[in-house]
């Protein structure tokens, strides 16, 4: 998915070509991935579509573009609903059981 958003900021903001980013993603990408599952090293994907002058964009624009936040939907808000209405309502029921304070915070 972050892949997506960086090729096509890439395309709308810095005049990429979209077919010819999209292929060199594929080609960063499988590189990349030999090199994590042969060499056992880090993704540094992110590292090399910087260094690559096709996309024309800083690392710092590609750490806003791949903000986690931006990827988990209604996670968080999903999430903190359960916690409240079924997570927290049995802690309370059971507490004497549990020997502990117990809290979840999301």
């Amino acid at each position: 998915m972050a892949t997506e958003n960086i090729m096509m900021y890439c395309v709308t903001h810095k005049g990429g070509d979209r077919q010819q980013l999209h292929e060199a993603i594929r080609q960063l990408s499988v590189d990349v991935a030999k090199h994590i599952k042969l060499e056992g090293k880090k993704n540094d994907l992110l590292d090399r579509i910087a260094a690559d002058e096709r996309f024309n964009i800083t690392k710092d624009e590609l750490e806003s573009l791949i903000d986690s936040v931006k990827f988990t939907g209604c996670a968080r808000e999903q999430t903190q609903e359960f916690v409240e209405k079924y997570a927290n309502p049995v802690l309370e029921k059971y507490a004497d059981l549990l020997g502990f304070e117990a809290k979840i915070t999301v």
